[in-house]
């Protein structure tokens, strides 16, 4: 099997090409341990893996359509990406590819508890990016307050002083009072551009000014000595160039203009590529019309329908049905009983991968045994027997202790695991909070869990991913039967089972 590696760090001052270096080192590793041939690294450096904007990461999406190779291996799930929805688009691209993700750090079983474990350390790698980027504003927070420039972020027409201060650049104060004149006598931006440029007036890097950096110094509310950043607006901090007046006129034309364009905002289906007409087996769409008061409808409709005139399914009301299935779901399957034995199923399943006691143990072993080689060399120079060679092997002893100590750290991550208290939290973490919309709320429960949903006559089925393969491919549905299974509270509803489909719901409905 031909393997590629795929590594990542993120920006700031401690991450650098060692990170990459020790990811790649202990996914070779994996990847000679399972008989798989690294054919190609992948590595994106000071790249955040919040967003999917990564050139290295894109080649090896691209790559992957060309049967280049059969996996990709990579140091964590969060190497992968530290976004939920990014790392399900991605992993269903490699998957429709023929390629196979994997994880030389953690260990994910085969099967739907393997699924249900693979998205639980997602989400951990989220939170823990969310996480640290409250940490992050908090201090951000503190520098506002004093109404200092966060980093670097300090508007054109504005310097700073010797305290960091905010003081007022003359030369590009001008500027910028211009730029506000001629908008207010009636010039759009482009005419406003044109005439900078014909002055010789350029941005703060010596180009003439662009479209966007012009409408950023039309909105933004420092220009009447207001500070506003990360939650805090302190009016009179920091030296006004313009008039609060001039602001709120300028501020008048801009959403005038915006209203003019005429831009809507496109409609959501959260169900789409989901969903699934029972008559016919078609893959439904979202869709919109306006009633004759001008209202907005959105709805669900079978192409079978309404361009092969061969079924008779009838469009169904987008929100009516997502909060049906959200319902349900929260109903059924996010209740304690069931999620406690979900927990555990996928517990137990991980702790029978996880074992690997002769690997650490071999690693421990040679780890002590280079330790004590580096002792004695030291010993032998501290002697006096101090010689070129000696010198060389030593350095090689500590590049080889570096080695095994991270050989060491990745199998340990391995056997830790998540424990079945820890399972149960995540899963927790899909009920309801008050803080969330009801649109946030349904995107997160249809995203997360739902893999296919079937609508007929009377009946809803729901089919959740919790199994080896998606429930539906090329219009037919998958057959690979789930490995055996006691969830006895499952049992007990008849409307909640275990099949060779997966984890399914069906309910009495009518549409």
């Amino acid at each position: 099997m031909k393997a590629v590696i795929y590594a990542r760090y993120s920006a700031g001052p401690k991450q650098t090409d060692q990170s990459i270096d020790g990811q790649v080192r202990v996914c070779r590793k994996y990847c000679e341990e399972h008989g798989m041939e690294v054919v190609d690294i992948y590595a994106d450096r000071h790249i955040t893996g919040k967003t999917d904007a990564r050139p290295e990461f894109q080649r090896m999406i691209r790559d992957s359509a060309f049967g280049k190779f059969d996996a990709v291996c990579v140091y964590k799930t969060d190497r992968f990406s530290r976004n939920k929805l990014d790392s399900v688009v991605y992993k269903k691209q490699l998957k429709d590819n023929g390629v196979k993700l994997c994880y030389a750090a953690e260990a994910i079983p085969e099967g739907p508890e393997g699924i249900i474990l693979e998205s639980l350390m997602e989400g951990l790698a989220e939170y823990y990016s969310a996480e640290l980027a409250q940490k992050i504003r908090r201090g951000m927070y503190e520098t506002a307050l004093k109404g200092k420039p966060l980093g670097n972020n300090i508007p054109f027409g504005y310097t700073t002083d010797e305290n960091r201060c905010f003081v007022i650049d003359e030369d590009e104060a001008q500027v910028v009072r211009m730029i506000y004149d001629m908008y207010l006598r009636g010039n759009n931006v482009a005419e406003i551009r044109r005439k900078l440029t014909s002055l010789g007036y350029t941005s703060r890097v010596g180009r003439p000014f662009a479209y966007s950096s012009l409408k950023r110094i039309l909105t933004n509310e420092a220009y009447t000595g207001t500070y506003k950043a990360v939650g805090v607006r302190i009016e009179g901090n920091i030296p006004a160039i313009i008039s609060k007046e001039t602001f709120a006129m300028a501020q008048i034309k801009v959403k005038k203009t915006k209203e003019l364009k005429g831009r809507v905002a496109k409609d959501i289906y959260l169900l789409s590529g989901k969903l699934y007409c029972g008559k016919c087996d078609r893959l439904m769409s979202g869709a919109s019309g306006r009633s004759h008061t001008g209202k907005a409808h959105h709805y669900y409709r079978c192409p079978g329908h309404y361009k092969y005139h061969e079924c008779p399914r009838k469009p169904i009301v987008r929100d009516d049905l997502e909060n049906l299935v959200v319902q349900m779901t929260v109903d059924y399957v996010l209740n304690p009983k069931v999620m406690r034995e979900i927990a555990h199923i996928v517990f137990m399943t991980q702790s029978d991968a996880l074992r690997n006691d002769k690997e650490e143990d071999r690693l421990e072993a040679a780890l002590r045994k280079n330790k004590k080689e580096i002792r004695n060399l030291i010993e032998a120079i501290k002697a006096g027997f101090r010689t070129d060679e000696l010198s060389k092997e030593l350095d090689q002893l500590e590049e080889r202790k570096i080695d095994l100590e991270n050989e060491l750290a990745a199998v340990k991550q391995r056997s830790l695991g998540l424990s079945e208290d820890q399972i149960y939290f995540f899963l927790e973490q899909f009920i309801k909070r008050k803080e969330e919309t009801p649109h946030d709320y349904r995107k997160k429960v249809i995203e997360c869990f739902v893999s296919s949903v079937y609508v007929y006559d009377d009946t809803i089925e729901i089919y959740y991913k919790m199994s080896d393969q998606d429930h539906h491919s090329s219009g037919k549905l998958g057959s690979t039967p789930l490995p055996s299974v006691d969830l006895t509270v499952l049992r007990s509803n008849p409307d909640l089972m275990f099949s060779s489909r997966g984890l399914s719901l069906r309910i009495k409905h009518n549409f």
